[in-house]
């Protein structure tokens, strides 16, 4: 397994820990009631809700990528969602992937 594709696995497997985490403790929020959670927890939760939109745009720009290639938009939609850019990266042809990432590779 190269340096890269162990990068991206990594990248991959936090990215999906964190947002489920981000998502898990807004919903415990909400149940709990808004302004319950310790507020040490706050700025944390207001930081995880930036990264859930970022998240969220992402996933958009996925669905409408992978429906103009005749690919599943749901699924990509919600696999970039958890993974971020990354998705992005692995629906996109080699053309459109940055140059730093394509020196990842070799």
């Amino acid at each position: 397994m190269s340096i890269k594709s162990q990068i991206v696995t990594g990248v991959k497997r936090v990215s999906t820990i964190l947002i489920t985490s981000v998502v898990s403790l807004e919903f415990l929020n909400i149940v709990l009631g808004y302004n319950t959670l310790l507020h040490v927890l706050m700025p944390l939760l207001w930081f995880g809700r930036v990264a859930v939109a970022i998240h969220l745009v992402e996933g958009i720009i996925a669905a409408a990528i992978a429906q103009s290639q005749h690919k599943s938009p749901f699924r990509y939609a919600v696999y970039t969602f958890f993974v971020g850019t990354v998705g992005l990266f692995e629906l996109m042809d080699d053309d459109r992937i940055p140059t730093f990432l394509k020196k990842l590779q070799s």
